[in-house]
Parts: C-alpha cells; structure tokens; sequence
C-alpha cells in the first residue's frame, strides 16, 4: 500500500487541484484532515483518473474523515472492489476557503 500525503492550499476563490501519476493502482481510501479548510461552507472533494471518471467524492465537507470508496463490479452483484485508477489521481477541492494553506488529504492506493 502507498501513502500519498496532499498538502491543499487553496487559491483566493476556494478551489485546489493536484494531479499525480499512480496509473494501474487502485484506490483504496483517503482522509481529510480539515485543519484550516472552511468548515462553515460547503467544502467539495472529488477524486477523478485521467479517464475523468469520479472514483469517490464528499460534499459539505466540515469535519476530519475517512472515505474508503467501493464500486461495483461490471454484473453489479457486489459493493466490495476498489476502483481501479487509469493514468493518473486528480484530486480537486472547492469552496474550501480562501487562500487556505493549512488543509491536508491522505491517500492510499494498492498497487
């Protein structure tokens, strides 16, 4: 399992992005620590691949938390794989407070 720790800085409208190669991974969870991001608004987090896929997102986000994102498989019979990444993990914040320095998300991947 690798650990990828993203230090959010958002810009002056709230909104962050970073990208980062961990093609043929799959996603296994990830962690907000809220830190300084706003938690009287409406924090969005959204975690897409190169295909644009979304593979997990959270809305309203106002407190520290876990997400561990499950998908089914192709005959839609079970919640337990992990979504495959293809190319690389955009992971992208708005509304997240202006120029905040201080917000940090954790993720895991299998490879």
């Amino acid at each position: 399992m690798r650990t990828h720790r993203i230090a959010v800085s958002t810009d002056g409208s709230g909104d962050f992005s970073t990208t980062f190669a961990v093609s043929g991974h799959l996603l296994y969870g990830w962690y907000v620590d809220i830190n300084g991001l706003a938690t009287s608004t409406t924090t969005d987090i959204t975690l897409t691949d190169d295909t644009g896929r979304t593979l997990d997102s959270a809305t309203n986000v106002t407190v520290d938390g876990m997400y561990l994102p499950r998908e089914s498989d192709t005959g839609g019979d079970s919640q337990t794989d992990y979504p495959p990444i293809a190319g690389s993990l955009t992971v992208t914040v708005d509304q997240g407070g202006a120029t905040i320095t201080d917000g940090v998300i954790w993720v895991w991947t299998l490879d």
